[in-house]
């Protein structure tokens, strides 16, 4: 059997047990188990920054920004003229979180990876870029922003 408070609190500064046993004479003791509900937060679903636990505790973590992040290569590409045309590549991770719903208590993933795709540098007639294409790269959580500054073509 299993039995489920809704708004079950406890005092400050105590300490309940894990399982509790019942026995009244002449019948079997019945044992009830204390066990957190914890729930799984998915990544496309964060918590909102105000929420609070079903024991109206605030639930430290689990917001949009602590299980996605978007890291941006950008690739300035300069024409002839002088011309710059700005590229943006972004890649986006994330992790997905557990959440003690008695206690707030947060606890994540692991991160995902994705990359930056390839890129070429647009061809111009009759001139030859410095830089004629940009590898794709994997990126993680730890992954800094890049900025690929002014490919110039030369004749």
């Amino acid at each position: 059997m299993l039995l489920k408070a809704s708004k079950n609190k406890e005092a400050d500064n105590q300490t309940l047990p894990t399982s509790y046993t019942f026995k009244a004479s002449d019948n079997e003791p019945v044992v009830v188990h204390r066990v957190h509900i914890k729930k799984t937060n998915e990544h496309t679903n964060p918590v909102p920054a105000a929420d609070k636990t079903p024991t109206d505790k605030p639930i430290d973590g689990a917001h949009e920004d602590d299980l996605n992040k978007t890291i941006t290569r950008t690739i300035n590409v300069t024409d002839p003229e002088g011309t710059t045309k700005k590229t943006d590549q972004t890649a986006t991770v994330y992790r997905n979180a557990v959440v003690d719903e008695v206690t707030g208590e947060v606890t994540y993933g692991d991160w995902s990876t994705g990359n930056w795709g390839s890129f070429t540098t647009p061809a111009i007639a009759g001139y030859t870029p410095t830089i004629s294409s940009v590898a794709t790269k994997p990126v993680t959580v730890g992954t800094d922003p890049e900025i690929i500054k002014h490919y110039l073509h030369t004749k």
